[in-house]
């Protein structure tokens, strides 16, 4: 009996917690559970859920039990409110990027452009909404569109949350998108105006910043400057801010700047920045800007540089843990620079035997077979691509990790490609593409195969032409998916 009076008090207590004498609290409560509950689910009923209905229910059910038109007036201001109206709004996005895997755009277009008129109040959940519908409009192949969509959240959203979260990532990225759909079109002028709408409101915004969102808007601005083609100019600032700062988080801008170096095709900058960064105590700041030092002594033609670079990495830490994949696969590139094929070799294997299904392993495994076809070796290139083959058959069998899966289905297409074994290429392209139907190297492998069809095979070639536009982001992919036309390249 005291047991039963023992769970009956717990049970009070809980609720009293949970919220039950604040009706605010308990709505809040309640959403964000729900909202739980049904990614739980979705994620439970594993990948291809999209395709399923009933994954939709949890998520309708927020929708009808919160309806926007009780929660937006009085979302405007931070508060409990806006906490209901974010849940309810997740569960909104979710049901447009449900949509969306199982390819159906115009559907996620009319569920984001519904979800942005109810949340119209509150401009932060209102760009959340935007930002799917400007997915769905390229999906739908309606640049202007999507270019509409993206100019609303640049115009009526905040750049920096309300609430002190920070940069809003949404409303940053939607520029840069404007930007590159513009480009896409031939229309550059329209693309920087775009860019210089973007640095003047993190100029505009950045007086009443400090710490860490200050820190962010310069970062942003060297990003947005990049983009706009001003590349060094970008790095000078971002070296500028870097030289303001003091300790780690100087350290750590120093290595950023040689990361984006390097992305930006600039690996005399990078390694300078890197050398800047190489002496942070963190292996994780430290060891990585060695790794970048390394990548820009290989871009800039210098293997022994690089594998200098690598030695200098070890001797500081010996077991450099999670930066192993990357140091094993630079070595491997720099012996090969060297000509010390075996050496190559010898790097790649232990990369693939110590890290089966890092990125790398696979490109590795993928570089060892090239090998031997690019000397001119048919039969070693035949006995490695098997055993490559079987090897990628295991993976795909033991692991569920989707990100594996995929890298293994890219690999193995492109090792059958190389070998010549067109059948087993094309037949391995369309399960990677029915897999991972949004991933562009998986849509660009399609079209390569489609390419290969004969003319009695052009209408259902054609068809899935209008299947891969219909899915890719890139404006390349889905002008060559419409055209029919060749030369996107992979990678």
């Amino acid at each position: 009996m005291r047991s039963c009076v023992g769970l009956a008090a717990l049970a009070v207590l809980v609720l009293v917690l949970a919220g039950c004498g604040d009706e605010g609290r308990w709505s809040r409560w309640q959403a964000e559970r729900a909202l739980w509950k049904a990614d739980l689910e979705r994620q439970r009923a594993g990948r291809g859920s999209a395709e399923s209905r009933t994954v939709e229910a949890p998520y309708l059910a927020i929708l009808a039990r919160f309806p926007a038109e009780q929660w937006a007036p009085h979302a405007v201001t931070p508060g409990i409110e806006r906490d209901v109206a974010t849940a309810v709004t997740r569960a909104h996005w979710r049901l447009a990027q449900l949509a969306l895997d199982r390819g159906d755009a115009a559907l996620a277009a009319s569920r984001a452009e519904e979800m942005a008129a109810r949340w119209e109040a509150v401009p932060a959940l209102a760009a959340l909404a935007l930002d799917r519908l400007a997915e769905a409009r390229i999906r739908l192949g309606d640049e202007a569109g999507a270019q509409a969509a993206l100019e609303r959240i640049i115009v009526t959203a905040p750049l920096i949350s309300d609430e002190g979260f920070g940069i809003m990532r949404v409303v940053a990225e939607a520029p840069l998108a404007l930007a590159r759909i513009a480009r896409a079109a031939g229309d550059e002028p329209s693309a920087q105006s775009a860019l210089l709408r973007a640095e003047a409101r993190a100029v505009e915004a950045l007086p009443r910043a400090s710490g860490g969102i200050a820190a962010g808007l310069e970062r942003y601005r060297w990003q947005v400057r990049a983009a706009r083609g001003d590349r060094a100019g970008a790095l000078e600032h971002g070296h500028a801010i870097a030289m303001e700062s003091r300790g780690d988080e100087q350290l750590e801008l120093l290595l950023v700047l040689a990361e984006a170096a390097l992305e930006l095709g600039l690996p005399d900058s990078a390694v300078s920045y890197a050398r800047e960064s190489e002496s942070a105590p963190s292996r994780l700041i430290g060891g990585r800007a060695m790794l970048a030092s390394a990548r820009g002594q290989l871009a800039l033609g210098r293997p022994d540089s690089a594998l200098g670079v690598l030695d200098r990495l070890v001797d500081r830490w010996y077991d450099i843990g999670a930066l192993s994949p990357d140091a094993r696969y630079l070595r491997a590139e720099a012996m090969d620079r060297l000509g010390r094929e075996e050496t190559a070799r010898a790097e790649r294997r232990a990369l693939l035997a110590a890290h089966p299904t890092h990125p790398l392993a696979f490109l590795a495994l993928e570089h060892i077979v090239s090998h031997h076809l690019d000397a001119g070796q048919w039969e070693l290139a035949r006995i490695e691509g098997d055993q490559a083959l079987a090897t990628l058959a295991r993976t795909l069998e033991t692991h569920r990790d989707p990100s594996v899966q995929r890298d293994v289905l890219r690999t193995r297409t492109g090792i059958l490609e190389r070998l010549g074994r067109v059948p087993e290429a094309d037949s391995s392209a369309f399960e990677y593409f029915g897999r991972f139907p949004e991933d562009s190297v998986a849509q660009v492998t399609l079209l390569r195969g489609l390419d290969r069809w004969p003319s009695e095979q052009a209408d259902q070639a054609a068809l899935w032409r209008a299947r891969i536009a219909s899915r890719s982001m890139s404006p390349e992919v889905r002008a060559r998916a419409r055209a029919g036309t060749r030369g996107v390249a992979t990678r």
